[in-house]
């Protein structure tokens, strides 16, 4: 019997944010579709796009990303077993208002005046299924006290930072991979409003220009170590 876990390769490209946007090319190579049925739409209404891209459009996606000229940081991640994976995004450095649509079409916010903005990436690895993961994706501000606390996680009681936490639920999402497939997750092309989740988690400014994000997270299975069923 194997043991096995999961390890995440995680590339953020940084675009200028123009009015000719040359991220929307990139999903024309990115299945849309795969988000939960009715969730879509209330991603897209928060200014957010996620979706499913296979190994072979890569190299489409990293032609136009190298013509738009973007900057690119690339990491290989590896979550506590049993934890979700934790992408940090940007710091909260003054006062800043983020909103969002509910499932009720309900337009709700709050200003926060310090925080990390972060993505959590749940998942699941099911061998049975044809080597499927199951990712469930939620968006988050978190705000660390720099001190520990015990909670319990499974049934099982664990030490973990204490911190604040403001999950947008609404928004949280599962999408499915196949082996060879990966996460692609950035901000909508007419998000409407700055200030809802998608403009503020994903869009920036750096020296007087502004910047959009792009996320590419592909899970990679691997062997921890080999087990051997004990005879009756």
């Amino acid at each position: 019997m194997r043991v096995v876990d999961l390890s995440f390769d995680v590339i953020r490209a940084e675009l200028p944010l123009t009015e000719h946007r040359d991220s929307l090319k990139i999903w024309n190579h990115v299945d849309e579709l795969r988000v939960e049925a009715g969730r879509g739409e209330r991603l897209v209404r928060n200014g957010l796009r996620v979706g499913a891209a296979s190994s072979d459009t890569w190299p489409a996606i990293l032609t136009v990303l190298e013509a738009a000229g973007a900057r690119f940081r690339r990491e290989e991640l590896f979550p506590q077993r049993g934890l979700a994976l934790v992408i940090a995004l940007e710091t909260i450095t003054s006062p800043e208002p983020i909103f969002s649509y509910t499932r009720q079409g309900v337009l709700a916010g709050k200003t926060f005046s310090a925080g990390e903005k972060v993505l959590n990436v749940d998942y699941a690895y099911h061998p049975r299924l044809g080597g499927v993961t199951e990712t469930q994706l939620s968006f988050e501000i978190r705000l660390d006290h720099g001190a520990m606390t015990w909670e319990r996680q499974e049934g099982i009681l664990r030490q973990v930072p204490d911190h604040d936490r403001h999950l947008f639920d609404d928004l949280t999402v599962t999408v499915t991979l196949s082996p060879g497939e990966y996460l692609v997750i950035g901000a909508h092309a007419d998000p409407g409003n700055a200030v809802l989740v998608g403009p503020r988690f994903l869009t920036g400014q750096r020296a007087g220009e502004r910047y959009e994000t792009l996320l590419f997270i592909t899970p990679h299975v691997y062997q921890t170590r080999r087990t051997e069923r004990e005879p009756l």
